[in-house]
């Protein structure tokens, strides 16, 4: 009875008409879209009611008179006031669109990007971005909104859902890209313009910053995607109680019991804490697509601000600020014995490998590359519960970082070892030696980060920024190759040889360069090779990076080029 009077009011007694007759006009809007917030109310009570009695009773909402009351059949005449309205007052969509796009922009444009505690300890249990969770919880008031009050009519819910939520995505975005921008300028000028002015604790802290500002994506991210996986991402969403519960408690104290969306006169978003406690809604057709589209937008621009940050963290700051470029550019020379590592004619013969020190070259930026991997497992592992509650994602974003940064350097060493710019004609044992202590000493650091970071690592980073678990192991295993004593190379380079030679019969016993065509074109030689070398301990690499190192290790005859001369 209730709904009939209230159709009743809405269609016959001009209740449009009336509000929008007020001068001045901008009293007229405000009248509308007051009564387009009581008619959601009204809707969002009917339902409770609705939904109550139905478990009460063990009635369906999905079939019979319960149904029909909330779909406006029958002669209950409904609950779906809002959506009555407007699709009787089209105008009046795009008013409220409007209004609501208004606030949401102004509440975005006026919200900090980051708390203030957020670079003060990488233990300390900071809160989500601002401006990530105001977003978040404008998302969840379009959808409730659209869920409760147009469900009935998906076209006017899809139109709602995409006047509100494209504008505000890409508002949100350009303000944390040019949050990102800010940082990584930060992150220069923290390196200086020489080695003596790099200050580590200012990157450290910018560090810190990058992680804030990324956990901020994953957390909007979560809110566009809570459309088609509310039960899986909804319960993770970084939420801060505003009451803190009690020591060691694994329960947060929610501010508030029930997100009430309505209100479209505030100039700021209901908390975010609403978004934990009021489940997203399920949406039907074009609209998941459209937020799922919006979402996958927000994925590229996070993963862009990881590359982002490593690149500049490896190229300039390591590479250039620290000279780890030089390094790679007096590595050639090192590999064909240009360095002051002299082995007897018994050292090259050794089956043990020579211990050798690192690369001077290398301690200034590896002490650096710890200082941020440091920063990386405390922001990990410390702060407690408080830190897995408000910014669960953390995990994700340290492993992406941490596995982007051991890529890129991982990359380095491989163009070195494969000789992929064709400069290290011949390899020496000595040089090669040097070579291996370098490469074990980063396989080192980062399976020390590896066992902290990536024990959590859950696949929301991929493509470039995922980075398989044990960055450098099979570098190591090709350094190992490299470096291996004559003996070994000699007993590797006569079998593939020989497997060549079966393939090409008219192949020159005395050559001493292994063809690695006969690989590349049958299948089952590739695989015969590939199981010679695992044999001798050096699985994972391809056959041919190390027919290349087999090639151009010096120091070494085989047997049959050895029989011949003799």
């Amino acid at each position: 009875e209730v709904s009939t009077l209230v159709m009743h009011i809405l269609r016959c007694r001009g209740y449009v008409r009336h509000l929008s007759s007020r001068r001045p006009a901008e009293a007229g809007a405000k009248a509308l879209i007051d009564g387009v917030e009581q008619c959601l109310r009204y809707d969002t009570f009917a339902q409770d009611i609705l939904t109550a009695e139905t478990e009460r009773s063990g009635l369906s909402l999905h079939g019979g008179g319960a149904s029909n009351m909330m779909h406006g059949r029958g002669g209950g005449g409904g609950v779906g006031a809002t959506a009555k309205l407007v699709s009787d007052n089209p105008p009046l969509l795009d008013l409220w669109i409007e209004v609501d796009l208004r606030c949401g922009l102004n509440a975005l444009r006026e919200c900090a990007v980051l708390p203030t505690s957020s670079c003060a300890s990488p233990s300390a249990a900071t809160p989500p971005s601002p401006l990530a969770e105001t977003y978040a919880a404008h998302i969840a008031s379009i959808l409730s909104k659209s869920s409760v009050a147009l469900n009935a009519s998906h076209a006017l819910k899809k139109r709602y859902v995409a006047g509100m939520a494209v504008p505000l995505t890409t508002c949100f975005m350009d303000i944390m890209h040019d949050a990102a921008s800010a940082f990584r300028d930060g992150m220069l000028q923290a390196a200086g313009r020489r080695t003596t002015d790099l200050d580590v604790t200012a990157l450290k802290s910018n560090l810190l910053r990058w992680l804030d500002l990324i956990c901020g994506m994953d957390l909007a991210i979560c809110a566009l995607e809570a459309t088609a996986m509310p039960a899986a991402v909804l319960g993770n969403l970084p939420v801060p109680p505003s009451t803190p519960g009690p020591p060691g408690s694994t329960k947060m104290t929610p501010a508030a019991t029930r997100f009430t969306p309505w209100s479209t006169q505030t100039s700021a978003p209901a908390p975010a804490v609403a978004i934990h406690n009021t489940p997203f809604p399920a949406t039907p057709g074009g609209q998941d697509h459209d937020m799922l589209r919006l979402s996958q937008s927000m994925r590229r621009l996070r993963d862009a601000m990881v590359d982002e940050y490593s690149s500049t963290f490896v190229e300039t700051i390591l590479m250039e600020r620290l000279g780890l470029a030089g390094y790679f550019m007096t590595a050639p020379h090192r590999l064909m014995g240009d360095s002051n590592i002299v082995l007897s004619t018994g050292d090259q013969d050794q089956a043990d490998a020579i211990d050798m020190p690192p690369s001077k070259d290398l301690e200034r930026p590896v002490s650096v590359l710890l200082s941020i991997l440091d920063s990386l497992c405390l922001a990990h592992s410390s702060g407690g519960l408080a830190v897995v509650q408000q910014r669960p994602l953390i995990d994700n974003v340290a492993a992406a970082i941490a596995n982007n940064i051991g890529h890129r350097l991982e990359e380095k060493f491989v163009e070195i070892a494969t000789d992929a710019h064709g400069t290290i004609p011949e390899i020496q044992r000595s040089g090669a030696l040097q070579f291996l202590s370098d490469v074990q000493l980063m396989h080192a650091v980062f399976g020390s980060v590896a066992s902290v970071v990536n024990e959590t690592l859950d696949g929301a980073y991929s493509g470039a920024n995922a980075q398989p678990d044990g960055a450098f192991d099979t570098l190591v295993v090709l350094a190992r190759l490299m470096a291996a004593d004559n003996k070994q190379i000699r007993s590797l380079r006569d079998g593939l040889f020989g497997l060549a030679s079966d393939s090409m019969p008219n192949l020159s016993p005395g050559m001493s360069h292994i063809p690695s065509q006969p690989f590349d074109t049958d299948g089952t030689l590739y695989e015969t090779a590939k199981s010679m070398m695992e044999s001798k301990g050096y699985s994972g690499i391809e056959v041919e990076d190390a027919i290349s190192v087999l090639n151009r290790r010096k120091g070494t005859t085989s047997a049959i080029e050895a029989l011949r001369r003799l």
